[in-house]
């Protein structure tokens, strides 16, 4: 099948074999200028009409559709959850290097699961039960740590994400500030 596009959007899906003249050749059954602007997709693809391709790379994917809102409140809610989600995304993308000369992943999640740690051994250690623990850095195998070692790791993490977060929450209080859409259009979200 061939896709029709024109400015990056597929404008049409159409089949190899043209279901009311089958064996009609695609190049019979359009003009020259239109089939420079098709593309060749295999039949099995899932592409379809309003899709976006990248030539770059090859692919079709949906467009992302932002809602228009109007109501400053309901604006305010999208503009807060968009900061978190790209506050995730900076973690996720920048791990710290720590003292060890290693990277280490300072995501919430690996944080959350840090911390844990750090209180099940607490736990055990009260219980007296021996409880070893093991960590890793990024893209490596989990190897035992002391507890005094993993408590620096989590120290640093925190201190390395701090300023972060701190950000996080001024970029919220400039966007609860906003009294308007064109002002909190101009509030920027950025970590870099």
């Amino acid at each position: 099948m061939y896709a029709y596009i024109i400015d990056k959007i597929v404008r049409e899906v159409i089949p190899d074999i043209d279901p009311i003249f089958p064996g009609i050749d695609i190049k019979e059954r359009y003009p020259a200028d239109m089939l420079a602007k098709c593309v060749h997709v295999d039949d099995r693809a899932d592409v379809k009409q309003g899709m976006v391709y990248d030539a770059e790379s090859g692919t079709f994917s949906m467009p992302e559709v932002k809602p228009i809102i109007t109501n400053i409140d309901d604006a305010k809610v999208l503009k807060v959850a968009e900061s978190k989600e790209k506050l995730a995304e900076w973690l996720e993308n920048n791990p710290m290097l720590y003292t060890d000369g290693k990277l280490y992943s300072v995501t919430a999640e690996k944080q959350s699961l840090l911390n844990s740690n750090l209180s099940s051994y607490e736990r055990a250690k009260a219980a007296g039960i021996d409880y070893p623990l093991k960590w890793n850095s990024t893209g490596e195998e989990c190897t035992e740590y002391s507890y005094e070692e993993l408590v620096g790791l989590s120290l640093a993490i925190a201190s390395y994400v701090a300023p972060k977060v701190s950000a996080q929450q001024e970029i919220e209080l400039a966007i609860n500030a906003c009294e308007s859409i064109e002002e909190l259009d101009k509030v920027v979200i950025s970590y870099g």
